[in-house]
């Protein structure tokens, strides 16, 4: 029988994360405005997304980040506890050299 280490878990999470988001966040947020994952810390159970377009300015996104995008993902990922959303500051969070969020 094969266990999955802590690092090869992560990882599974990490990747996990990005699709929920990716699949299913692209048509409510059609309005000219951007959610995209940055990273997790699985320490702490949050994930960090960055924010973009309509998104920065809108007086929702605090109410969609906790009712629309936590909600979801810990229905399916039972690790996240939070989600905070960051303006888009250009920094590469998670080190693979691209400021667009970890992409698997």
């Amino acid at each position: 029988m094969h266990f999955m280490n802590d690092d090869c878990a992560f990882n599974v999470t990490r990747v996990l994360i990005n699709e929920i988001m990716s699949l299913s966040l692209a048509q409510p947020l059609h309005t000219g405005g951007d959610i995209l994952f940055r990273r997790f810390d699985h320490g702490t159970g949050v994930v960090h997304v960055t924010l973009r377009g309509a998104c920065v300015s809108c007086a929702s996104s605090t109410v969609t980040l906790r009712f629309m995008v936590l909600r979801l993902l810990q229905h399916y990922v039972e690790e996240v506890v939070e989600v905070e959303g960051h303006d888009d500051d250009g920094e590469d969070d998670d080190g693979d050299g691209d400021d667009r969020g970890w992409v698997g």
